[in-house]
């Protein structure tokens, strides 16, 4: 919901209607938004301000002041019903409530597509931009056959089984690759030990009786 807020702008026997947005001012000036070439108006007699959701009223030094329900003040908030006298002006402040206009675009097939809000004030015969045509919903595919059941034959989906249960060739076997020999380090290889010689035999020592050692040790004695 918006409020607008106007002031209903009193000039003797004429009414006028002034939207306020921002800043107005009334004054003698020609630049000024409620002007007249009254000799009770200042050049530049009171300015209305819209601040947020309030509007306040500011009379510019003028020669004559600015009178607010009868009272004259530099500076007054206002509310709706209240009236400001500036020179030859009598202003009732208004506020109207405003809602959206709701326009529908219908879609090439009749059914309602889109809903558009347009703002207060919008000008006689504006048309909002069409809504794109709506995308048809994509096919669903083939449910999934629960395992073990069968289809028609001859339908798409019996082909599909009896593709599904043909049983898949055998993977090939990897080629055996040659596994090398462990290698032994140099340090480990040993030579074998030589064989010894046979020795010769010994010959024993021979055996004399005691009697032939002792004359074999003791000269013979020759007598004359």
């Amino acid at each position: 919901m918006r409020i607008e807020r106007k002031l209903l702008v009193r000039d003797g026997e004429n009414l006028r209607e002034v939207l306020l947005v921002g800043t107005v001012t009334v004054g003698r000036s020609p630049s000024c938004e409620i002007s007249a070439a009254d000799p009770r108006l200042s050049r530049a007699h009171a300015a209305f301000d819209v601040l947020g959701d309030e509007v306040v009223v500011r009379d510019l030094e003028s020669r004559n002041g600015t009178r607010v329900n009868g009272v004259r003040m530099t500076e007054a908030r206002l509310v709706a019903g209240d009236t400001v006298e500036v020179g030859p002006f009598v202003m009732e402040l208004v506020e109207t409530a405003t809602a959206p206009v709701v326009v529908s675009i219908d879609s090439p097939t009749g059914a309602s597509a889109a809903t558009v809000l347009l703002p207060p004030g919008a000008p006689r015969g504006f048309e909002p931009p069409s809504a794109a045509p709506p995308v048809p919903p994509a096919s669903p595919g083939p449910a999934p056959m629960p395992f073990g059941s069968s289809a028609p034959a001859g339908s798409d989906d019996a082909a599909d089984a009896q593709t599904r249960r043909m049983p898949r060739p055998p993977m090939p076997a990897a080629p055996a690759v040659p596994v090398p020999p462990p290698l032994v380090p140099a340090a480990a290889v040993t030579a074998p030990a030589p064989t010894p010689a046979p020795r010769p035999p010994t010959p024993a020592a021979s055996r004399l009786e005691p009697s032939t050692a002792i004359a074999m040790t003791t000269p013979a004695v020759v007598s004359p």
